[in-house]
């Protein structure tokens, strides 16, 4: 499978108070190594009400110390 960070980009812009494309956005970037950037999308999503993307971030946070 192919990941297309730049698609996702464009959903996110399109609608940025859509949780899921930050969620879906986030996927996209651990899958790619950035996890610290998965975290931030996962987070966004959180604060825009999509309560499963926390758990992501706890799941990633042994990669990356994002929960300080």
């Amino acid at each position: 499978m192919v990941f297309q960070p730049g698609l996702r980009d464009k959903f996110v812009k399109l609608d940025p108070k859509y949780a899921i494309f930050y969620n879906n956005r986030g996927v996209t970037k651990k899958k790619l190594g950035d996890y610290e950037g998965a975290c931030s999308d996962w987070s966004k999503a959180g604060e825009l009400g999509d309560g499963d993307a926390y758990q992501l971030i706890r799941f990633t946070g042994g990669r990356v110390n994002i929960l300080k």
